[in-house]
């Protein structure tokens, strides 16, 4: 159907669509859309045209709604405007809670930045709501055109936190902000931003955002916020860094359900064309496990396992000062059996809880992309995997700590770190 703008009004539209602009001419977040430009809103998202002269669109399904004004605060143009005609290089952290508009933000950054001649790079630090990797990442993308968010950026690397949520593995975070940075100081990007996740008032969030200012090192911290709500950031900047507080984006609340579902389609994306798949864990390294690293126990030792905690015991493996079990339920080992094998810590995990594990697998060359194990050939060390990727190619397998269903890409639970 087609859509008339006058000039000075906002057309937004709510996925999944497909908007061409027939006549005249807009703003798209930050950068001017004029006839011929297309555009494509997945589900759950929405865009914004705001008309800068009287336009007609044609919209292909989805939403829309319209009003009066600007898509976005003014202020955010007129800061974008002026971080954009600064002298290079650029490194720009946004900060912001949930639902504030941290995304669009960047965006419109983005695009300005590309704009006026800049080699723009965008950290998606935000794992729970992954717009440049696969949720469970922080991904690195190069803005190579106009964007309507950092999907359409050309994806570099991903770095695999394995969770949704930073919480208690704030180092990874770190090092996945640290890795990517350095990638795209590498491909000689001259303007980095930074996207964070919403969680920035609890002791741990503003903990991690601290930390992610000594690691990034930004030229320019942006808050968004209404009220002043997150200011003490100001607090925790760097002496040499310009500070800047924004008013929250025009942005619609999302429900926890809703941001399942859109993890459930990102998901389902790189999963296309993926099949049944066997890893050989001896020929390839492994991280954030106990197990696969140490010596595994004697088919004679297991068979005396079993009988003394009166549990099928399918696998073992000794490790540092560790004991790592696999049984067919979950019992209490007796420090009897810590005593036999001379080791303080035992880790107990069941099959069930291994399948459907989220794994990430890597080659020379850095990320490959994601996995769910299926099951394991421990006799042989055999990991079954479904997942796109050309084994072949792996080096490293990641284990994560979400368990996700294949057939439906539904999250079925959480593992607590280092459980096995």
């Amino acid at each position: 159907m087609q859509v008339k703008v006058v000039e000075g009004e906002t057309l937004n539209v709510e996925g999944p669509a497909r908007v061409k602009v027939v006549e005249g001419e807009g703003d798209v977040f930050g950068f001017k859309a004029s006839k011929g430009f297309e555009f494509v809103v997945k589900l759950y998202k929405q865009v914004s045209y705001h008309a800068l002269t009287d336009s007609v669109l044609e919209v292909y399904g989805g939403k829309i709604s319209s009003w009066k004004g600007e898509a976005y605060p003014k202020a955010w143009s007129e800061v974008a405007e002026r971080i954009s005609s600064e002298e290079k290089p650029l490194r720009i952290m946004v900060i912001g809670g949930v639902d504030t508009g941290k995304t669009t933000l960047v965006t419109v950054l983005a695009n300005k930045l590309y704009s006026k001649g800049f080699k723009v790079a965008i950290i998606d630090a935000d794992v729970g709501q992954s717009e440049i990797g696969p949720p469970t990442t922080i991904g690195l993308g190069l803005v190579s055109k106009p964007i309507t968010s950092p999907y359409d950026t050309k994806l570099v690397d991903c770095f695999f936190l394995g969770s949704i949520t930073p919480s208690r593995i704030l180092q990874r975070a770190l090092c996945g902000v640290s890795l990517m940075l350095n990638k795209a100081l590498e491909l000689k990007c001259n303007a980095i931003i930074l996207d964070t996740t919403g969680w920035v008032d609890d002791p741990e969030g503003r903990e991690l955002k601290i930390l992610k200012m000594k690691v990034f090192k930004p030229t320019h911290i942006i808050l968004i916020s209404d009220a002043e709500e997150i200011d003490f950031y100001k607090r925790y900047a760097p002496n040499n860094v310009e500070v800047v507080s924004l008013p929250r984006g025009i942005v619609r609340a999302r429900s926890r359900e809703e941001r399942r579902s859109i993890r459930q389609l990102a998901y389902r994306a790189w999963f296309i064309n993926a099949s049944l798949k066997s890893i050989h864990l001896g020929k390839v390294k492994v991280s954030y496990s106990f197990m696969f690293t140490g010596k595994p126990l004697t088919p004679k030792e297991l068979d005396s396992l079993s009988k003394m905690l009166r549990c099928r015991v399918f696998y073992g493996e000794v490790t540092g000062r560790y004991l790592i079990l696999v049984t067919e339920r979950s019992i209490i080992v007796p420090d009897e059996v810590k005593t036999l094998y001379n080791r303080t810590g035992v880790r107990v995990i069941t099959p069930d809880k291994l399948r459907h594990l989220l794994v990430a697998l890597y080659g020379d060359e850095g990320f490959l992309g994601l996995g769910v194990v299926k099951d394991f050939d421990f006799k042989n060390m055999i990991l079954k995997v479904y997942t796109p990727v050309n084994v072949e190619s792996v080096r490293e397998v990641h284990f994560g700590l979400v368990r996700l269903n294949p057939d439906t890409c539904v999250e079925e639970g959480f593992l607590d770190r280092w459980s096995f």
